[in-house]
């Protein structure tokens, strides 16, 4: 395929083929392709289709992400800072994955988030959003290997008794990965006018960064609570949960905010 220096696509297929076409300027360190410098932006995005965006997250800096935002400030609109610029009208609380079936149990690692969760479902009961619970389910002609903990028609799948009671939310069932997978979590946000999506649970490396990107890709608005998610296994590297927030920042324009500014500006009490 033929295409001007930068392009995502181009870089895409050639991640795909391993065609080595990126190497460093020697000067300015930025990735350079037929003898032309090009945005490390440009570089993440194209490797992202590609699927490849969380083990080269080193072509994300901080300060090349401020140099966009003055881009944009500068004249470049671009459909996301549109979407950011306007006001939500409709807010929901995701949940993903709270389930008896993934040990959240007292003392268990991570049990301290369980508490902040309760806090976001309370103050969206206050300001009258809707809460949706997402949990995994599986069944015995998934083929999948091992013993799946998640099998339908067991208890595992069930919200637990910290969260409960559920009678105000709405329970979805997520057949993979992504909170959107093979359900009807798009069609009940849309039959609803729900705009904004504000997602917490677990993992953030996992099930949060692919809702968030299904997100991104139906035009919600994406809001993280930071303190209300995280990488529910205690020996993954110390930068996973970053790793995931910074693409959900920077490649998907979602907000990652702590649950006190959440509830400030989204769950205002009625």
């Amino acid at each position: 395929m033929r295409g001007q220096p930068g392009n995502e696509l181009e870089f895409a297929l050639a991640a795909k083929k391993k065609i080595p076409i990126i190497r460093m300027a020697k000067k300015n360190k930025e990735p350079a392709i037929r003898g032309k410098t090009v945005s490390q932006r440009a570089v993440l995005q194209g490797i992202s289709l590609a699927g490849l965006a969380l083990p080269l997250m080193q072509f994300l800096t901080p300060s090349e992400g401020k140099a966009q935002g003055a881009e944009q400030k500068s004249g470049t609109i671009t459909e996301e800072s549109k979407m950011a610029d306007q006001t939500p009208k409709k807010p929901v609380v995701i949940i993903l994955d709270m389930a008896n079936g993934y040990g959240w149990k007292p003392g268990s690692f991570g049990y301290d988030m369980v508490a902040r969760v309760k806090q976001l479902k309370d103050a969206a009961y206050a300001a009258k959003v809707q809460v949706i619970h997402v949990n995994s389910m599986r069944r015995p002609t998934d083929n999948l290997p091992g013993q799946p903990s998640m099998m339908v028609g067991s208890d595992n799948l069930n919200v637990i008794p910290e969260l409960q009671p559920i009678n105000k939310d709405v329970l979805i069932y997520k057949r993979f990965l992504s909170g959107f997978s093979h359900n009807d979590l798009d069609y009940t946000l849309r039959t609803m006018g729900c705009d904004t999506v504000l997602i917490a649970g677990a993992s953030t490396d996992n099930t949060v960064l692919w809702t968030a990107g299904d997100a991104h890709q139906y035009r919600y608005r994406v809001v993280i609570v930071e303190d209300c998610t995280m990488v529910h296994r205690e020996k993954e590297p110390p930068g996973a949960q970053e790793c995931a927030l910074r693409i959900i920042r920077n490649v998907l324009r979602g907000e990652v905010l702590p649950l006190h500014e959440v509830t400030a500006k989204y769950l205002k009490a009625t």
